[in-house]
């Protein structure tokens, strides 16, 4: 008589890695299952949940937009503020303005990505 095989209960940094796995360029869902002995609805779950999808380069190049935001009108001249606005992944919006550590800025949005 057969024995069942209990459901895996697998972690999540396995998880991870095997859904990395499948993002190799040529990689299939199919043969990164069979070197794991994994069914591939399974993995197809897996990405599709945010928890095991790998963390996001933190050096990635996003997008940027420059404003003037000082004038010369021929009369005056309006002083220039330095003002970032950042908008993280996760759609936390933070302003800085005349900031001059950009490592404290750096931290902010790592911070703001966690949450």
């Amino acid at each position: 008589m057969g024995r069942k095989r209990g459901r895996g209960n697998y972690p999540h940094d396995f998880k991870r890695q095997v859904v990395a796995e499948t993002m190799v360029e040529g990689a299939t869902v199919a043969g990164v299952g069979r070197r794991h002995g994994l069914n591939a609805n399974m993995i197809f779950r897996w990405c599709k949940d945010e928890r095991f999808r790998p963390a996001p380069d933190p050096a990635a190049l996003l997008p940027v937009e420059i404003v003037d935001a000082g004038r010369d009108d021929g009369h005056c001249t309006t002083p220039i503020v330095t003002r970032i606005e950042i908008m993280t992944r996760n759609g936390h919006r933070l302003v800085v303005t005349d900031a001059e550590d950009p490592n404290a800025i750096a931290n902010l949005v790592r911070a703001l990505e966690a949450v």
